[in-house]
């Protein structure tokens, strides 16, 4: 069939069509739902300059921070003569009092899990941490993370110098990154990895080296450790930073262990296997299973997570952390006899009074009239102590503890009246009773010591706690509640006892040590004598971190439940009616801590971290108020792309560039971006400045820049140009440019973690262009007759048979927009599963279009 000259292809109502989208008002705020990250408290840092370090702290973190700087001094003075390698100038160290301010950082965006004890990041090379109180812990993690800084120095990345590319070790798997942070800062040595490794070798449940790069699988703190302790005792601790470079180097470590270790991945990891199976395997026949010790009450599946038991005096009833619902940890009441849940006390995932609770280091607690509880939570940014019944879950009473930066560990006064607990203060931990009925506070302790883990007497006269003020390690002490006398309770010599728990007599403790490197539960009289051991595990008692609470005894009865890490997951036991087991307190001439293999080739790591070695004074440390200058951050990789053909040509391309300052207090963002089309420049130019300020809880910023968007469309048609009956083929390339020009400030106000204020207001001048490129040729021979490019002329000219494209007017907005946003839902590996949001939102525009948008959205979510 022949067309005529009115026929025509559909992309210019296309066009049309699209048009109108083109004037709805830009979005300026980043999400449309979400949770926010609020900064309750405003931070005035200071900095703190160490030879080394640039220390970032304020005013109530001081002393600690001081202490801080010279542990990290320390760590640097032995991982630079054990490794030969230098940072690249300055490492900045940046020191929160406790992690729920930790959580309100500005350095690290998005949300810092309750486990997270501490970040390295790449843009300046930055070590963020929280203070947990307990010197030895910090110590730890300052070490750890000081690896992670070797590490990405190692990748290029110092503070200075702006990220171009991702580093390399981001390539690598996290087993190799954190098992070796884990090994440079603990050693061959750790109960904790060597619990983990003989469930392993019980279960039959060792890695490949494909396994292990499954962190949800292997977690890769605990079996990366293992296996870079393998390599150094087998290869020589000389070995483990020259392997740990190559594989920098060749981005991949299995090419590494080739070339350095002279031996294939697999038979390395073959070799591991045995040593485990050769070192552990022999421990089972003079060890029991947990089932063997007591009754399983929970966490009968593997991987389970059941932690921080409190048993009612009466042994009836019993209260714990559990991960039971896979999105949230939450307290759970129980049948203490047979483990049947009873009741789930909070909902943190969904309940805004409850922004942590503290799982990671704290337990509940039972009055003595087996009806109140006391546990710790973190709401609104404050450390909380709760009061609650355990037959309903109905709050009796919260205390909102603002002077200090974390509370945990309660403990009730037999007589019901007071409550001692742990308090984190700049850093420190020191122990505070509360008077219920009226919540007057007062210190029981105030020095640089921790003190953890405390327990009322049933007789009211002394509490039992963990302490680190009589040694290296952590031994229990006795307090006495009126003068706040602290004596040691003897128990291991140079070995960690934890976690005291009273018996009905009050001249008993129960408690877990680890003196042949398996954490059990023992018992020893405060009067003196030996302990005994009450449990002799293959794995052993613990928690989620050392520190962790893992044992309860009711004060009525003297039952005992107990944490066990077993089968990939944390259980909890039962052992009624305890009794000494006849072979002693330990297992003689075993150190079970020993990772393989047990006989070192050179003793390298081992020799720096058991060798104590003195602190620097600090004395040449200076403090200088922080300056909040910008430098830059990242360059985002440039790309550009060109093309030529029959429809014309184009080139593309764009850059990004972050800046922030170290603290993250003040971010600028420039994007630059080209898309020239048919030789148009002005209209292909895009670029966006943007400035966000995080200083305070009201987060502002202004945003400004150019965006154009480009339509293009194609159409081809058979028409007769010159009336003389003779067809050409006319092919005609259609391009629509709009280009928004604007600034637009916004601010955000978060009123709580889940609800916050939207504000944003600015102008917005929409400018259009158009042009028609036309190619006329034979249809016959192909010869291109014609070629010409036409500007579009203004919309309501009439159109020729090749201008079949107009350019509306430019159009001036004034727009503003205020929102209300609400989120509270639980999210599920695909979206909301439960809880609801709503976002009520208004936005008005003036100028050439003058409106009212007005916005309401509500969701809830039910579980299924």
């Amino acid at each position: 069939m022949r067309a005529g000259p009115e026929r025509r292809h559909g992309w210019p109502l296309l066009l049309l069509a699209i048009l109108p989208c083109m004037l709805l008002p830009a979005r300026a705020d980043a999400q449309y739902f979400g949770r926010n990250k609020v900064q309750y408290k405003n931070f005035d840092f200071q900095v703190l300059g160490t030879p080394h370090f640039d220390v970032y702290f304020y005013e109530e973190e001081r002393e600690a921070a001081r202490l801080a700087a010279r542990m990290a001094e320390r760590w640097y003075s032995r991982f630079a003569g054990l490794l030969d390698y230098r940072l690249t100038g300055k490492q900045p160290l940046i020191l929160y009092a406790s992690h729920p301010e930790f959580a309100q950082t500005t350095v690290i965006p998005g949300d810092i899990g309750e486990a997270t004890g501490g970040v390295t990041e790449a843009f300046k090379r930055r070590i963020v941490l929280p203070m947990e109180g307990a010197v030895r812990a910090t110590d730890h993690v300052i070490g750890h993370e000081l690896v992670h800084a070797f590490q990405y120095d190692l990748s290029g990345i110092s503070p200075s110098q702006p990220l171009f590319a991702a580093p390399a070790i981001s390539g690598l798997p996290l087993w190799a990154v954190e098992g070796l942070a884990e090994y440079l800062s603990i050693g061959p040595r750790s109960s904790l990895t060597a619990m983990w490794m003989r469930d392993g070798v019980q279960h039959n449940r060792l890695p490949s080296l494909g396994d292990l790069a499954n962190p949800y699988e292997y977690f890769p703190y605990r079996w990366g450790h293992a296996l870079w302790a393998y390599i150094g005792g087998r290869y020589g601790d000389g070995k483990v930073w020259d392997l740990f470079r190559t594989a920098v180097a060749r981005r991949g470590i299995e090419v590494a262990i080739d070339s350095v270790l002279r031996v294939h991945p697999d038979t390395l990891v073959a070799q591991w296997h045995r040593a485990l199976v050769e070192q552990y395997a022999p421990l089972q026949s003079r060890a029991a299973l947990a089932g063997a010790t007591g009754r399983l009450l929970t966490g009968k599946d593997e991987g389970a997570l059941d932690i921080a038991p409190a048993l009612s005096p009466d042994g009836k009833r019993l209260l714990y952390l559990s991960s039971r619902d896979p999105y949230s940890i939450d307290l759970y009441l129980a049948d203490a006899a047979t483990g049947e849940v009873k009741e789930r006390l909070t909902e943190s995932a969904l309940d805004p009074h409850y922004e942590s609770l503290q799982f990671v280091n704290s337990a509940g607690a039972w009055a003595s009239d087996n009806e109140r509880i006391a546990f710790t939570a973190s709401s609104g940014g404050r450390p909380t102590l709760v009061l609650m019944r355990a037959s309903s879950g109905d709050r009796i009473k919260t205390f909102a503890l603002d002077r200090f930066s974390a509370v945990f560990n309660p403990a009730w006064s037999p007589d019901g009246s007071r409550i001692a607990f742990v308090a984190n203060q700049g850093g420190f931990l020191d122990l505070w009773i509360v008077q219920v009925e009226s919540g007057a506070l007062r210190r029981l302790t105030n020095d640089q010591h921790a003190e953890l883990h405390p327990a009322w007497s049933p007789d009211g006269q002394a509490i039992a706690i963990t302490t680190d003020r009589f040694g290296e390690g952590y031994a229990l002490a006795l307090i006495d509640p009126s003068s706040g006398a602290v004596r040691e309770v003897p128990t291991f010599e140079g070995v960690t006892s934890l976690n005291p728990q009273w018996g009905p007599d009050s001249r008993t403790l129960f408690f877990v040590s680890n003196p042949d490197g398996i954490p059990n539960v023992y018992q020893v009289s405060v009067s003196g004598g030996a302990p005994a051991a009450l449990t002799r595990l293959f794995t052993g008692v613990s928690g989620l971190t050392e520190l962790s609470p893992a044992l309860a005894v009711a004060s009525g009865t003297g039952d005992i439940v107990f944490t066990a890490y077993e089968n990939n997951g944390h259980r909890l036991y039962r052992l009624n009616h305890p009794r000494a087991l006849a072979e002693g307190a330990a297992m003689e001439g075993i150190d079970a801590a020993q990772l393989p293999p047990a006989n070192r080739r050179l003793a390298g790591i081992w020799e720096m971290l058991a060798r104590p070695s003195a602190l620097p004074d600090g004395a040449g440390y200076t403090t200088r108020d922080y300056d909040s200058g910008i430098a830059l951050d990242y360059v985002a990789p440039p790309t550009l792309g060109f093309a030529i053909g029959g429809y014309g040509s184009f080139i593309g391309g764009g850059v990004a560039f972050g800046f922030s300052d170290m603290l993250g207090f003040h971010e600028l963002g420039l994007q630059l971006q080209a898309q020239i089309v048919g030789g148009e420049v002005l209209n292909g130019i895009g670029a966006e400045l943007t400035y966000i300020n995080r200083r305070n809880r009201l987060n502002w910023g202004v945003t400004a820049g150019q965006t154009p968007q480009l339509f293009q469309a194609f159409g081809q048609t058979i028409v007769d140009t010159d009336n003389d009956g003779r067809e050409e083929v006319l092919q005609q390339t259609a391009r629509f440019w709009n280009v928004s020009r604007h600034a637009i400030a916004l601010m955000q106000y978060p009123f709580s973690t889940s609800t916050r204020l939207e504000l944003s207001g600015g102008f917005e001048r929409l400018s259009f262009d158009a042009e028609t490129e036309n190619l006329l040729f034979d249809p016959f021979t192909g010869e291109e007759l014609d070629r010409s490019a036409q500007e579009a002329p203004e919309c309501g000219d009439s159109l020729s048979v090749r201008q079949r494209l107009c350019r509306p007017a430019a159009m001036n907005l004034f727009r503003g927009s205020a929102a209300l946003v609400h989120d509270r839902s639980l999210m599920g590996p695909t979206g909301p599963i439960g809880g609801t949001r709503y976002r009520l939102e208004v936005s008005p525009s003036f100028g050439t279009l003058d409106y009212m948008g007005v916005l309401g959205d509500l969701r809830g979510y039910l579980r299924i």
